[in-house]
């Protein structure tokens, strides 16, 4: 296989979490260092020695770095296999190889994802759904007894809701400020300045709080083990949304073949995607599944409920990320 040899120097960096795939590299000599980065402070992974290779998941399933990689010895030596590379190999490989390579990649890099949501809450770096779901309850009461409405929307100092729900569970303050920016970012969510130049929340119902606080819950009860959904589920999911804003109907129903048809379109890996029918299961009232015709299965949705579930999609998406579930 073709590849071009690269020396670095200490300190010097193949990737960085998120970057986007490029290639894999073989280690000809010295050290790399994997990483991750978590509150400006790097927490070490593992160290690849000569013979050993890194990246190679992402050629397979085309997804972002999942950790950053950099030189640890004073000089190393690496071979870079492009993408262009590896895919003239391919082209003389059987595709179901190719295909079971691309799943067994996404398996992997989901279960070192769960990994390290464990070693998270292991060193208190997560906050447990429990307590999550405590500063939720608390933040709806302080929404009834501080915010305030005019015209069509409710507000609530951004502020006054942080110190409150962490004088009353007795937490550290970065813990709802984290929240409430994950709910921000997420569109859940508006941040405007009052007349006082201060932040404040601002949402045209405030209750809509109350019913994303009992979809947690029944998540949690469902898949206790996860903190979000997989990402296959989310992308079936916004393929979903593309029918229904396509469709003038209340209900729409749409054939779990076509859907993946349509991922497959759009060059997503959708060999997995099978995986997410128990996902579909349990989240019936947003979305069921339902039989149309001889064997074949669809997926069914009402356009109001599902709206809102695609949102709390983003929001669990967001939290995830943030470290705070």
């Amino acid at each position: 296989m073709a590849g071009g040899n690269e020396i670095l120097n200490k300190g010097e960096h193949l990737f960085h979490e998120g970057d986007g795939s490029d290639g894999m590299f073989v280690i000809r000599q010295g050290e790399i260092q994997i990483y991750l980065e978590q509150g400006g402070t790097e927490v070490h992974l593992a160290t690849i020695e000569a013979g050993g290779m890194i990246g190679e998941m992402a050629l397979f399933d085309k997804k972002p770095r999942s950790a950053s990689a950099k030189v640890a010895s004073d000089q190393t030596e690496v071979t870079r296999i492009s993408n262009e590379d590896f895919l003239r190999v391919l082209k003389q490989v059987p595709k179901w190889f190719v295909t079971l390579m691309s799943s067994l990649s996404s398996r992997l890099r989901d279960t070192n994802q769960k990994l390290q949501r464990l070693e998270k809450e292991l060193h208190g770096e997560r906050i447990p759904m429990d307590n999550l779901l405590k500063c939720l309850s608390v933040l709806s009461l302080i929404w009834h007894k501080e915010g305030y409405k005019e015209g069509k929307q409710w507000f609530l100092e951004r502020d006054l809701a942080e110190n409150q729900i962490a004088e009353i569970l007795k937490i550290p303050p970065a813990i709802p400020k984290d929240i409430l920016a994950t709910f921000v970012l997420s569109g859940f969510y508006a941040l405007k300045k009052n007349n006082y130049k201060k932040d404040v929340l601002m949402t045209p119902n405030r209750g809509i709080l109350e019913r994303f606080t009992k979809f947690l819950v029944k998540f949690n009860k469902s898949f206790p083990d996860d903190r979000g959904f997989p990402k296959s589920f989310v992308t079936i999911c916004l393929i979903i949304a593309k029918y229904q804003d396509e469709s003038g109907y209340d209900y729409v129903t749409v054939p779990f073949e076509e859907i993946i048809a349509t991922g497959k379109e759009k060059g997503k890996d959708t060999s997995t995607w099978k995986d997410s029918i128990g996902y579909f299961r349990q989240m019936k009232e947003y979305v069921s599944l339902v039989k149309i015709g001889e064997g074949q299965i669809g997926l069914k949705i009402r356009r109001k409920d599902y709206s809102r579930f695609i949102t709390y999609c983003k929001i669990l998406d967001e939290l995830d990320k943030a470290g705070v579930t």
